[in-house]
């Protein structure tokens, strides 16, 4: 593949149908300013990378002798949102080639760069990366997906990811379904001034609602009911950051508390209390600082401490009124006399 008059080789949504159809990588040639050539090599798409650009614009080009990808994302926002994912291809070619990633919204003239060595041989294999624009508050969103198509254990977002997110002002979110239970998923939040603040560093935020057997927060939570919490990172994170889970096991009238199990102490702790079931079936678990396993239970007695009290509670009921009806009946035998 050449590039235009101006430079440009636009990869079309046609030739990247036909990349994922036939697994067929792509070789683009460019010009150097001495007229030696340049080539730049994408592997091949499939179908995943394909959705993941979506219809986007995909370049190749030039810039002061070095190559450079360029996603360009044109259309109206959805919802005030404009966002692109970046296929991983894209990012075996940034990695190997060490080149720069431009993300443009022509519509709105603004652009985000993910520079060379933004992308590491873990960055992305086991999630996609989207980069957001919300358009009325002018935001950046660097957004971590984990879903079906990447169904391995883990969930790693790297330093640099943190750093760049701190020293431009993005905000950082990672969105992940459970493995174990379909109906669950997670969203992490970073926000700028936290990470501005914050130390980066390589963290997998992935979250299991499944402890391992020898995991001393069964034994803390038994008798309860609990919806686990099992972050694979433990320690304290690069920033704090809010916690939403959707699609829990409790209902709308519950309150629930989130505790935890200190590793230093072997004691289950209380975080926070007085949490809500929101309409949507989600729970904020409000700020972390650091990672452990958790979990969210019912705030009160346990269901079956208040089922037994019902049932001992209807046994008293249902002796007393016996021992009435006996004593009266006792009374009008003894009045007989």
């Amino acid at each position: 593949l050449t590039p235009g008059e101006d430079g440009v080789a636009r990869l079309d949504d046609e030739l990247i149908g036909q990349s994922a159809g036939t697994g067929a990588g792509l070789a683009i040639t460019l010009t150097k300013e001495d007229g030696s050539p340049l080539v730049v090599n994408i592997p091949a798409f499939t179908s995943h990378d394909h959705e993941l650009l979506a219809g986007q614009g995909l370049e190749v080009s030039i810039e002061n002798d070095e190559a450079q990808i360029t996603l360009r994302v044109d259309g109206d926002a959805v919802k005030g949102i404009r966002s692109v994912g970046v296929p991983h291809p894209v990012v075996q070619a940034a990695l190997t080639q060490e080149l720069p990633v431009h993300v443009v919204y022509s519509q709105v003239d603004r652009a985000l760069t993910l520079h060379k060595g933004f992308f590491t041989e873990e960055s992305l294999s086991n999630c996609d990366l989207n980069v957001e624009h919300d358009e009325a508050a002018d935001q950046f969103t660097l957004a971590y997906h984990k879903g079906e198509n990447h169904p391995e254990p883990g969930m790693s977002v790297h330093s640099a990811a943190f750093e760049k997110a701190g020293n431009e002002g993005l905000v950082l979110r990672a969105d992940l379904y459970d493995p174990e239970e379909g109906s669950l998923s997670y969203s992490w939040r970073f926000e700028p001034e936290d990470l501005q603040a914050g130390q980066p560093g390589d963290v997998d935020l992935h979250v299991s609602g499944e402890p391992e057997a020898g995991d001393a927060i069964l034994q803390q939570t038994r008798g309860k009911k609990a919806q686990y919490l099992i972050i694979s990172h433990h320690g304290p994170l690069p920033a704090p950051a809010s916690l939403t889970v959707h699609g829990g096991a409790f209902g709308a009238k519950d309150k629930l508390e989130l505790v935890y199990s200190n590793p230093e102490t072997g004691e289950l702790e209380t975080v926070r209390q007085g949490l809500k079931v929101q309409p949507d079936g989600s729970v904020a678990l409000g700020e972390l600082t650091h990672c452990s396993s958790y979990a969210l239970v019912r705030m009160g007695a346990p269901t079956w401490l208040l089922v037994l009290l019902a049932v001992l509670a209807a046994v008293l009921l249902a002796a007393g009124a016996a021992g009435a009806v006996y004593y009266r009946k006792k009374s009008r035998r003894e009045v007989t006399q």
